[in-house]
């Protein structure tokens, strides 16, 4: 199949996408013009993020008319280690499909640029907009950053094919003030491209003497069977920082970029080394490790090879390197940095072997420290077995499934395998595209559960590496789900969906994905975890207790959050644990009938006088405290019952029965605690989280 039939049937499913996404209604109000952009620039931008082209980024239209023209934007993002702010232009194709041209995109690629002005008046222009709203979120938080963004980049998607697209990404980076500001356009070919590539990665070319003025000496070796090419050189930092101004993380292999992220990308080691040492810094830094397709030499007057050019340049090992001397040069401002230089090897290898050799070169190159570990990609174990699952497990019933989306565009594809259009139709019977999943979405949903909302409201990409950190680190690679965990997983599916769904019933604005994920927190907390997903899953709906409940809670947590954030940036208040840590204050109402469902399937005491062993001796609190103690494990009530002791912070009474209670864990809780012991056990812990340091589940 030739490549434009390929680029067509691309932007058919592209389309497609973004049909289905306007069907499920998350784009924005129905009736709203803008409605069928937020769907397109949602689409465009998780493309973008599966393909590493950005980190995240937060959808948000604006467009005004100014007395200095039009300004626009349909989303940002803020890169706190390059103090980069992206700012997202969706162009649309008009009524008669008509892409815009290459001048016209030029002339509108202006308007972000304005809207950044605007946005940073002495003013505020935000204090005019509504604050519950989103466009007031983004132009309240480039204000607040004024002082801090150093390069503004504007990314522009367009919906269709551009002729004449090498022009425009021959566009220079103009400065205006203090201000960089670089663009990079995509349109649907472009896109394809990054997609289709199993490379994950676009081809990065780095032309050292058009580029820099310069080459780089180096020496060459081949592999004895001619399978990879070896360069070993030098670059002087101030390249690298340029390079990297230019290209950010898409340098990065996209392992090495989600270990990065989940860790941090500058390292304080290297900056004290480049502040206070500079002319030592060859010496005392291991350099990196690049991968390419290919590089260029040629040979000096004095006969020296010398490096002209790299193609399809990935850094595989030390990136934090790299990281960090764009910070110093562009943040910290350090002196003394035009000496410095960096070790490197390159090795090229054939593009057909990269995606096999580029993962093996960055784990054995990483094999010193954890990154060695971590898999952050859809083909970790873990994402083929839930896929398999997936597959295999039909709702009750048997009239439909689930589909596990592990790599982006799957369901897509699927659906247009079908061929016909009644088979099509038959596919969206079997798999509705409102069952439909992502990997981020089952990062979002248990992480929500696991009572790390300020984590989920990071964004998508942040949060599937933490989650997939926490997987890796407390299961490793080799452990599979099974169905009790599939089936529990689509519980949390159908909770996070119908409480968007209540949410955006309810009209709450601009921190919807906020609420949603403190609401479904707050659940698991009040409640003590005591929610019955597998019910959630026979019926696939939740059930009317539940979703009244929720209905209530979602604008009562939602004035909590604007409350508590005072003068700070809503969105950004969400991302912090502080944030969560007020929410969990909130002592919300639990209707009765929901009290009476979630107390259904609570074990019993099976220790105490028998009278009080039967489920009508047992008031709400008393059961709220048996759920309670029955999630401590025996490790935690050892070590309070050490605390209480060392420091005599708890009568010998207390003692003891921590003592019981740690036979009880051990054993599974095969007994379940009286009221008494749960009554007393609950006290302690309240006492053991604010006098000491140990950590206890449902209580800190």
């Amino acid at each position: 199949m030739t490549e434009e039939r390929e680029i067509t049937n691309f932007i058919e499913l592209f389309n497609g996408e973004v049909i289905d996404e306007c069907r499920g209604g998350s784009g924005g109000e129905r009736s709203s013009p803008d409605f069928k952009e937020n769907a397109f620039t949602k689409i465009f931008t998780e493309n973008l993020k599966e393909n590493g082209i950005i980190e995240d980024a937060e959808c948000c239209y604006i467009c005004k008319t100014t007395g200095k023209g039009n300004v626009k934007a349909n989303g940002y993002y803020y890169d706190e280690n390059t103090n980069q702010l992206t700012l997202l232009l969706s162009l649309m194709s008009d009524t008669n499909s008509k892409v815009p041209t290459p001048s016209e995109i030029a002339q509108l690629s202006k308007q972000p640029v304005r809207l950044f002005w605007l946005a940073i008046t002495d003013e505020g222009i935000y204090k005019d907009l509504e604050p519950s709203s989103s466009e007031f979120s983004m132009m309240q938080r480039i204000y607040q950053l004024k002082e801090e963004i150093k390069s503004v980049r504007i990314l522009i998607l367009i919906e269709g094919i551009v002729d004449g697209m090498d022009k425009l990404n021959k566009i220079k980076a103009v400065k205006e003030d203090r201000i960089k500001f670089k663009f990079d356009i995509y349109d649907l070919r472009r896109l394809y491209r990054v997609t289709a590539s199993d490379e994950r990665f676009e081809d990065i070319q780095i032309d050292l003497a058009t580029q820099f003025g310069t080459s780089l000496k180096c020496i060459h070796e081949k592999s004895i069977n001619d399978s990879y090419e070896t360069y070993i050189t030098v670059f002087p930092a101030k390249i690298l920082n340029d390079i990297y101004d230019d290209y950010g993380d898409q340098l990065l292999e996209l392992n090495v970029r989600s270990y990065l992220q989940a860790k941090t990308k500058v390292n304080k080691g290297i900056r004290n080394t480049l502040n206070e040492h500079p002319e030592w810094f060859l010496a005392y830094n291991n350099g990196i490790t690049i991968v390419a397709t290919k590089v260029a030499t040629s040979n000096n007057h004095d006969g020296n090879l010398q490096l002209t050019s790299i193609t399809g340049m990935q850094i595989v090992n030390g990136a934090q390197t790299v990281a960090s001397i764009h910070r110093a040069i562009t943040v910290d401002n350090i002196p003394n940095i035009s000496g410095v230089n960096v070790l490197a090897k390159i090795t090229t290898v054939d593009p057909k072997l990269l995606n096999m050799v580029v993962p093996n070169i960055s784990l054995y190159s990483n094999s010193q420290n954890k990154i060695s570990e971590a898999d952050f990609t859809s083909n970790h174990p873990f994402h083929i077995k839930i896929e398999i699952l997936s597959g295999s497990i039909w709702v009750p019933g048997q009239q439909s499934r689930w589909f596990y989306e592990r790599a982006r565009g799957q369901y897509q594809v699927a659906k247009a395998k079908e061929g016909t259009e009644a088979l099509r139709r038959r596919f969206e019977e079997k798999c509705p595209r409102k069952q439909m999943f992502t990997k981020t979405d089952l990062a979002k949903y248990v992480n929500s559960w696991l009572l790390l909302p300020h984590i989920v409201s990071r964004g998508a990409q942040k949060n599937y590496v933490y989650y997939m950190s926490f997987h890796n680190d407390k299961y490793g690679r080799d452990w599979l789900p099974e169905k009790d965990y599939y089936l529990e997983l689509i519980g949390k599916a159908i909770l996070f969906r119908e409480t968007d769904r209540m949410a955006a019933e309810l009209r709450i604005p601009a921190l919807k994905a906020n609420v949603v994920t403190y609401t479904i927190a707050y659940l698991r907390w009040r409640t003590q975890g005591r929610i019955d997903f597998k019910k959630i899953w026979d019926i696939q709906k939740l059930s009317s207790a539940l979703e009244e409940t929720l209905r209530s809670w979602i604008p009562q947590i939602h004035q909590k959050i604007v409350e508590s954030a005072g003068d700070r940036n809503h969105g950004e208040w969400c991302k912090n644990a502080e944030c969560w840590e007020t929410v969990k204050l909130m002592n919300l109402n639990i209707s009765d009938s929901f009290n009476e469902e979630i107390n259904v399937n609570q074990p019993l005491p099976t220790v105490g006088r028998e009278e009080e062993r039967n489920a009508e001796s047992l008031t709400s609190q008393d059961r709220e405290n048996i759920a309670l103690v029955i999630k401590i494990d025996a490790e935690t009530l050892f070590k309070v019952q050490q605390w209480g002791a060392k420091n005599q912070s708890l009568a010998s009474w207390q003692l003891g029965i921590l003592h019981t209670l740690q036979g009880y864990a051990t054993k599974g809780w095969s007994k379940v605690p009286s009221k008494a012991q749960a009554r007393h056990v609950v006290d302690i812990m309240k006492k053991v989280v604010v006098e000491s340091d140990i950590k206890v589940e449902g209580f800190n």
